[in-house]
């Protein structure tokens, strides 16, 4: 009986360090309550489908976390992995040219009219590759320095437009600006010809893919913290954004625009209902964060490409619920073909594009 009673004694005592440590320990984030509308999920025009069961993978193996996926005027795929270094590769072969190291994690990619290429590099800032050099063009607007430098766009100006995800958190902690769901994002503008960087929009939740409209006259904004895609009018001072799409059942990511004038997104992730819901009230996301690692909601590896009119209008739904190729940050359409960049798969897919 003793011996119960001190096994017992020893269970209360774990109970309530156990308590304590999950309602007092202290911790960095400083959640606000997450007010995303509750989800409708996969119904309607985002309806199940397997129709990314026919993709395949190219250079399988020989690159790790390809996260953007750019087309060269040559048909040659540019990417951006893991270890810094940004690579190039004919599709269906497998001879892999370094082109350059960041020395950080190149995300986004983008050519302008004279070849350079651009990259947004999460850790490094807004870089230029030119005949060889490697310069940071911009790594920092009003004083504060870009903590998650994610996407970018080059207007036919040769402006360039990018975003910095989070103000708060680098690349490796980007689920903790999630769980924060506070507006530490922001849009810029880079101008080549003075060299200034300015904002365009701040206030943003985790901004992440940008794009040119087709008719040149706005940017539409991936804000994946809200589950939406943004239009910002361009050449207007204070510039008002508008929804193009608001609650989706997952997280947007990278953005492009096809020849015909489809643009194409990928869903980052599944929108998490149970943990959305905790997140209203933010003693419970604390909670959450206070939770070893793994007992803490992940995203779900299921692959999803949504193909979209400037109107607004879902085109084409393509998902993998099987989650072989997940999760799918980057969506670009050329010559009858679709690649799909993603943050952590070892390979770029294809498939053909939709009619």
């Amino acid at each position: 009986m003793r011996r119960l009673w001190t096994s017992g004694l020893l269970v209360a005592a774990i109970g309530t360090i156990g308590a304590v440590y999950l309602s007092f320990w202290p911790i960095d984030v400083d959640p606000a309550p997450m007010d995303l509308p509750r989800s409708t999920g996969f119904e309607g025009p985002y309806a199940r489908n397997d129709r990314l069961n026919s993709l395949r993978r190219l250079a399988d193996g020989l690159l790790n976390g390809p996260e953007d996926v750019l087309l060269d005027p040559e048909g040659r795929l540019i990417t951006g992995l893991v270890d810094g270094r940004v690579v190039r590769f004919r599709p269906g072969e497998e001879l892999i040219e370094t082109l350059v190291n960041t020395g950080g994690r190149p995300l986004g990619l983008a050519l302008d009219a004279a070849g350079a290429l651009w990259i947004a590099d999460a850790r490094r800032g807004l870089l230029r590759l030119h005949e060889g050099q490697l310069t940071v063009m911009s790594d920092a607007q009003g004083g504060r320095a870009f903590r998650f430098t994610d996407e970018l766009a080059i207007a036919p100006d040769g402006v360039v437009y990018f975003t910095d995800a989070s103000s708060r958190y680098g690349p490796d902690r980007y689920r903790d600006d999630f769980f924060e769901h506070r507006p530490n994002g922001r849009l810029l503008r880079f101008d080549p010809a003075t060299g200034e960087t300015s904002l365009v929009l701040g206030g943003l939740y985790f901004p992440n893919g940008v794009v040119v409209s087709p008719d040149g006259a706005a940017l539409f904004l991936a804000e994946s913290g809200m589950a939406r895609i943004l239009r910002v009018p361009l050449g207007v001072e204070n510039p008002q954004p508008t929804p193009l799409l608001e609650n989706l059942p997952g997280y947007p990511d990278n953005l492009s625009v096809s020849a015909e004038g489809v643009i194409w997104t990928a869903l980052f992730a599944p929108r998490h209902a149970q943990a959305e819901a905790l997140m209203q009230n933010p003693a419970w996301t604390r909670v959450i964060l206070r939770l070893p690692a793994a007992l803490r909601p992940a995203p779900a590896r299921v692959g999803v490409a949504l193909g979209i009119s400037p109107s607004g209008e879902i085109l084409h739904n393509l998902q993998d619920p099987a989650g072989r190729f997940a999760p799918v940050t980057s969506v670009v359409e050329q010559d009858g073909h679709l690649y799909l960049g993603s943050l952590t798969e070892r390979a770029v897919g294809t498939l053909p594009a939709p009619q």
